[in-house]
């Protein structure tokens, strides 16, 4: 892992804070389908991570994470532009202390404990209180930034392994060191 240190703070603390306690998950809103669009200018992200339709608003800003929780529920998303977040979508709110990005990255590393909390009825639902009972790793703003760019610009994985089965094991191996609190390094230092 030389180099993954570059950049972050030497000795930073680490604190796992329950993902409710950190940023609250907003429900989107309900639309009928006489308002939906074919055509317009926001997604409409409903019960599946394709949206089905458009708006002409938006309800959740670009860069937020979000979380499906009735028909694909435990499926986590991510948008790099505006959307409107219907009944079926929590999202979350982009904040000043959290990194978005760094936040999709950890709940997609859940999203095998999230699936397995999923009530499986003739519509499939998810609690949001299971994404809000997690306990998330919380550097500082700056070393989420370079996870997030670690995962983003780390090479394809190895032995055949799915780009996720690669993202998710190099985000566990960082998230395993932050918790143990190992030394990041300096600028001009490597682990």
């Amino acid at each position: 892992m030389g180099g993954y240190g570059k950049n972050c703070s030497v000795g930073a603390e680490v604190e796992l804070i329950k993902v409710g306690d950190l940023i609250s998950p907003q429900r989107g809103r309900r639309l009928v389908r006489s308002q939906l669009e074919e055509a317009g200018s926001y997604a409409v992200y409903q019960n599946s991570m394709k949206p089905p339709a458009y708006y002409h608003e938006c309800s959740a800003s670009a860069g937020t994470a979000f979380v499906i929780v009735a028909g694909a529920a435990g499926e986590v998303g991510f948008s790099d532009a505006a959307f409107w977040a219907a009944d079926a979508v929590y999202y979350f709110p982009v904040t000043d202390g959290l990194n978005n990005k760094y936040l999709y990255h950890f709940l997609l590393t859940k999203e095998h404990e999230i699936l397995s909390q999923v009530r499986r009825a003739s519509i499939p639902r998810l609690s949001i209180a299971v994404v809000e009972n997690l306990k998330i790793p919380t550097p500082p703003l700056h070393v989420q930034k370079e996870i997030v760019r670690m995962v983003k610009t780390s090479p394809p994985p190895p032995n055949g392994l799915s780009d996720l089965d690669g993202v998710v094991s190099l985000f566990i191996a960082l998230r395993a060191m932050l918790v143990s609190n190992r030394s990041f390094g300096t600028a001009n230092t490597l682990i």
